[in-house]
């Protein structure tokens, strides 16, 4: 004996319930023909692609903006130490910088600088290219040599 998947009544070979007039042997929650509307595929491919490009996007803002490469160091910095009586270092998004010393002698040079790990790399015309080791800590950029030495910049703000 076969009953209605919808409604339970019991069928005597009707094709369509006589309680509810589903169809017999269907599952009612299934439509009973699938269409897929070509316009829907196409909508949801764009979407996916937007989608994807969005991520994308927002992938390499925050790379630009949480500190990776040269944005460690953006910015304009300041030290006060035994090394110097003062020294002011500014780096450009554009891949340049300035740094001016007053202590034993006033100094000023311009160049251009990369970041490449933990590892700064600035160019001058005058001293050619000078590599140091950095670490940046909230707002102190500590920079030191292979023999140890280490400056400790502040930012300015």
């Amino acid at each position: 004996m076969a009953y209605c998947g919808n409604c339970g009544t019991k069928l005597r070979g009707e094709k369509f319930c006589p309680n509810c007039g589903i169809m017999c042997g269907t599952n009612p929650r299934e439509p009973m023909v699938k269409t897929t509307s070509k316009k829907v595929v196409e909508k949801s491919q764009w979407m996916s692609a937007v989608i994807t490009v969005s991520v994308i996007v927002l992938a390499v803002v925050l790379i630009l903006t949480l500190g990776s490469g040269s944005n460690k160091v953006v910015g304009q910095w300041e030290a006060r130490n035994g090394y110097f009586e003062s020294a002011n270092v500014e780096f450009f998004r554009d891949g340049t910088f300035t740094l001016s010393s007053y202590g034993y002698s006033m100094e000023s040079f311009s160049g251009k600088y990369f970041v490449r790990g933990n590892t700064l790399h600035m160019e001058t015309p005058s001293y050619g290219t000078i590599s140091v080791n950095f670490k940046r800590d909230g707002d102190t950029l500590i920079i030191g040599n292979d023999d140890g030495d280490t400056i400790s910049f502040h930012k300015v703000q």
